[in-house]
């Protein structure tokens, strides 16, 4: 009995003695990944491997999701570099509009060492360069844009996205793109576009005299307006008028009374 129990108290140690030394290195471990993930290394089951130090991260948003073509709206840009230590990093936050919309300016932080303007496959590129951007920073910056007034059409769609990209120093860190952004341009519904007629000579006229009128065409004016294309005008004379001649490069063509001049 004596050798039963000391075999039975012998197990039960070393199996307590096994339980603690397994809990023992499950808290090293967790102390471990917790350590290198701050320092920016990876575990990714089995293998430990080092990453880039810093976090960058960039949101996107339009202060309106439905404009009139030609009206200036506004995104906002919120960045952030996160990390450890007093590392910084060289970077740029780069926005190629689409190709529906057109810059009308910007905002930038303090952070910002410049800006880059340029046209890219004709489309506007605003590029936000940082220097010596330090762990822990975060800011805002605002690109103001319109969808080109008169050519763009009714219900036009553009979806708009930033990058946030390191391009130098110590920190390190993952280039990383936004959220996507669409919006949508519609047309206005009181356009402005008119056409008058007025007499500029020949107020008594006799018989055999002259009349001369003056049409005029004005296009859109307002946001929302688009231009006015293959447009048509007609005017139709008093009957006991004769047509002469029209000062345009195209005479027009004429039926009876009737003076046609299309696709002003």
């Amino acid at each position: 009995m004596r050798k039963r129990a000391t075999l039975f108290v012998s197990l039960f140690t070393e199996k307590k003695y096994l339980k603690e030394q397994f809990r023992r290195r499950i808290a090293w471990l967790s102390i471990f990944a917790l350590v290198f993930s701050l320092f920016g290394y990876h575990f990714d089951g089995s293998n430990f491997s080092f990453a880039s130090g810093g976090i960058l991260k960039v949101t996107l948003q339009a202060n309106k999701e439905t404009v009139l073509i030609g009206e200036t709206f506004t995104y906002t840009i919120k960045y952030s570099y996160s990390g450890v230590g007093g590392n910084s990093i060289n970077a740029a936050i780069t926005d190629l509009l689409p190709v529906e919309l057109e810059h009308m300016g910007f905002e930038q932080s303090d952070d910002v060492k410049d800006v880059t303007l340029s046209k890219v496959g004709g489309r506007d590129q605003v590029v936000f360069n940082f220097e010596d951007l330090r762990t822990g920073t975060t800011g805002v910056l605002k690109l103001h844009a319109r969808f080109k007034p008169g050519s763009t059409v009714n219900d036009t769609t553009a979806t708009n996205q930033v990058n946030f990209k390191p391009t130098g120093g110590t920190g390190g860190g993952s280039e990383v793109d936004s959220n996507t952004v669409v919006t949508k341009a519609i047309v206005s519904s009181t356009p402005d576009w008119s056409v008058s007629k007025t007499k500029t000579s020949g107020n008594m006229p006799l018989v055999t005299d002259e009349v001369v009128y003056s049409i005029t065409v004005n296009g859109n004016s307002i946001q929302g307006g688009q231009d006015l294309k293959n447009l048509t005008v007609v005017d139709t004379l008093p009957a006991a008028f004769t047509f002469v001649e029209s000062t345009i490069s195209d005479s027009g063509s004429r039926s009876g009374n009737k003076i046609t001049w299309g696709a002003i």
